[in-house]
């Protein structure tokens, strides 16, 4: 079996066999080099023994923090969108002194604030236009929340993607080499 020993002068790699072990060889460059026993020979690398397969510069943890970044980004987007869309305010409107009203009439327009205090109370057309406002407002809430939710989907997916990429690399130890047996 043959081992690779490397020269400390010229950094060569020079193959020994398990029959050298304990003897003295000279490099190329000159410089005497003592074999090691037949145990600590057994700790070098050996030199029949197939390169190990470089790994793929492209990892599942890569493809994560991409498709992450992706939806956080678009998502984010998507909300600024919203944001900038909605109006600033549906309708201002001072509240009303009931104190004037009838019994009656307090009765009725309690009955035409189901929409809250505040709410103007509104006849025919401009009722329906203010329903309709307040409906569509709402809707853009709700597509907002969806957007904030797949923004933060996004970066959770991204900072997983960044986990396994440094549990990859811490798995392979130092420089790529491997974890050793």
């Amino acid at each position: 079996m043959a081992y690779l020993l490397s020269c400390p002068g010229c950094h060569r790699q020079l193959e020994v066999s398990t029959g050298q072990s304990g003897q003295s060889l000279t490099c190329a460059c000159g410089n005497r080099i003592d074999v090691p026993t037949l145990r600590d020979l057994m700790g070098l690398p050996r030199a029949d023994a197939p390169a190990p397969a470089a790994a793929s510069a492209w990892s599942v943890g890569h493809g994560i923090v991409l498709l992450g970044v992706l939806v956080a980004v678009a998502a984010g987007a998507f909300s600024l969108y919203l944001k900038f869309r909605s109006p600033a305010e549906l309708v201002t409107i001072e509240a009303q002194d009931f104190d004037r009203y009838s019994p009656a009439q307090a009765w009725d327009a309690w009955d035409k604030l189901k929409l809250g205090i505040d709410v103007p109370v509104l006849e025919g057309q401009r009722a329906v236009e203010y329903q309709k406002a307040i409906d569509a407002d709402r809707r853009l809430q709700r597509w907002e929340m969806v957007a904030y939710v797949l923004t933060a989907v996004g970066l959770l997916m991204t900072g997983w993607g960044i986990y396994l990429i440094f549990n990859q690399r811490a798995a392979r130890g130092p420089r790529g080499k491997g974890r050793p047996t």
